[in-house]
Parts: structure tokens; C-alpha cells; sequence
């Protein structure tokens, strides 16, 4: 909000800015009446017994960046993050919290827990488990990977394979998976099911995409036919640079040389949108059905 009044003083819009301005101050007026009111119901829960103080906190999920929210934003949201902190006591255990029902006036209110949402690095740890590039790391399944000298990286040397179970996990009848006790143990959840495995980022992004990019560049498929020759990837490396994005898409691709520098977000843009366009020229016919 300051920044469109900061907009609007610039049009010389002095209406808007007047407007804009007394929303804000009633804005901080009333956040400060809630920091004051929770502060006054933890420091009650601590004299009452049995009293348990819950903060519901509607947290946002832009998709794309600079889009401002609003009441349109929300509107067309169909997943929501709310994060519940337990404001009582911040070391209590969340066995407790999430054994219990909660009541809302006159409703009572179950809370469970849905799922965990993690990237593939996150969701190793607090699972207490090997980590995803490990031979050991894959959460769905017992398969042992093997180490490949040609391309330098572990792969899956068979597809069908035995699954992993709530009840083995508990056990820890997995040996090496597992590395570390986890606290999400004590929880009543599911250690498979209800830990899902849709890392994006580690999968594609820095998966596929990063690791066909840089073979195209450097020739790691095992035949030289598919490496681009030097005068390809300058001129790639030329229309990367020369292409001009919309203010959406925060981060501008760079030159194929520093391949190993490139964020997640930047293969994503490649793959989706640049690609298209770059690698029809320049895609070797070995590897054309991509």
C-alpha cells in the first residue's frame, strides 16, 4: 500500500493519496489492537490452567512475481496456506496440539494434519533419512541405485521394486535409509503417505532440465554427436541475452557458460518458454523427440 501511495503522490493524485493513507492508518491501528490482544491472552494462558492460545495465520502464495494481491487475488486461490501456531508455550510438543479439539465460540473444531510439503533436501531431513541423490535416498520404494561412470550420477537400475510401508519406517527396518530419529515420529501420521514426494524444483528444474542443457553443452550424453559445437551455443547464448522478458519473470536467463550458476527458476523459464523456441533450431537429431 505505500508503494501506491508513493505512485499516486507522484501523479499528483491528492484525493487517492488522502484515502489511501487514512486506510493504512486504520490498518495499523488494528494490528496493533490484535498484537496487544494476543499478547493479553498468552500472558492469561499462563495464570489459567488449561488454556491453550492458537494464532490462525492466512499466509500468501504468489505464483508470479509483482502480481499485487487483492480481493481478485483470493478469490481465484484454490489452495490457501495457513500456518497455526501454538502461541502458549513455544516448546511445546505438537503431539499435544494435534491431539486435541479445539473450540471456537461455540463449534469445536478437530485439527489433523493433511501433509508436509517439502523440497527433496527439506523432506530428507526432517524424515531423518538419506538424502535424495544417495543410493539409499528414494522414499517411495527399497531400490539401491548405482553409481554410472559414464554420466557421473546414481540411476535406477530397475523400475519395479519393492515399496516402502508406514509400519517398516516405524521399525526402521531400512538400515541405511535411515540416519537420524525424527521427530514426526510421535505424530499419528502416515511417515509414506502423508509426506508426499512432488519436489518440482529438484525434479525438473534442476533435474532434467539443468542436466539435458548441460549435456547438449558438453557432450555428456557418451557420444559426441549430440554436443553442440562452440558456434551454436554462442548464438544461443546470443539470443538468450538479446531476449527481452516481461516484468512477471524476475530473473533474466544467462549466458550457457555459467550453466552451473543458474537458479531453478531460470531452467524453468528456459523450458518453458525459450526453449520452445531455441531448440528447434538447434536440437540435435539424436535427441529430437524431446
Amino acid at each position: 500500500m505505500k508503494i501506491k501511495i508513493d505512485t499516486l503522490k507522484q501523479n499528483y493524485n491528492a484525493k487517492e493519496v488522502q484515502e489511501l493513507t487514512r486506510t493504512l492508518e486504520i490498518h495499523n491501528i488494528r494490528a496493533k489492537a490484535m498484537q496487544g490482544l494476543l499478547k493479553l491472552e498468552v500472558d492469561s494462558s499462563k495464570r489459567v490452567e488449561n488454556k491453550l492460545v492458537i494464532l490462525f495465520d492466512l499466509q500468501q502464495a504468489i505464483p508470479i512475481p509483482k502480481l499485487t494481491t487483492g480481493p481478485a487475488f483470493y478469490c481465484r486461490k484454490i489452495l490457501y496456506i495457513l500456518g497455526v501456531h501454538d502461541c502458549t508455550n513455544q516448546s511445546a510438543e505438537m503431539t499435544e496440539t494435534f491431539r486435541e479439539e479445539l473450540i471456537t465460540g461455540t463449534q469445536l473444531k478437530t485439527v489433523k494434519i493433511r501433509s508436509f510439503i517439502c523440497d527433496s533436501p527439506a523432506r530428507a531431513f526432517i524424515k531423518g533419512v538419506a538424502n535424495f541423490n544417495s543410493q539409499n535416498g528414494c522414499q517411495k520404494c527399497t531400490i539401491v541405485e548405482q553409481y554410472s561412470y559414464v554420466s557421473h550420477t546414481n540411476y535406477y537400475p530397475r523400475r519395479i521394486c519393492a515399496k516402502r510401508t508406514d509400519y517398516e519406517f516405524r521399525q526402521r527396518l531400512y538400515d541405511i535409509h535411515h540416519k537420524v530419529y525424527s521427530p514426526l515420529l510421535q505424530l499419528p501420521i502416515d511417515m509414506k503417505q502423508d509426506v508426499p514426494i512432488g519436489d518440482y524444483l529438484h525434479l525438473l528444474d534442476l533435474g532434467i532440465m539443468k542436466r539435458l542443457l548441460c549435456a547438449l553443452r558438453d557432450g555428456n550424453f557418451g557420444n559426441y554427436r549430440t554436443k553442440w559445437p562452440a558456434r551454436d551455443t554462442q548464438d544461443i547464448t546470443e539470443f538468450l541475452m538479446n531476449t527481452k522478458l516481461p516484468k512477471e519473470f524476475h530473473r533474466k536467463v544467462r549466458e550457457l557458460d555459467v550453466l552451473a550458476f543458474w537458479k531453478g527458476l531460470k531452467f524453468r523459464t528456459f523450458m518453458y518458454y525459450l526453449g520452445i523456441v531455441v531448440l528447434k533450431h538447434f536440437l540435435p537429431s539424436e535427441v529430437e523427440h524431446f
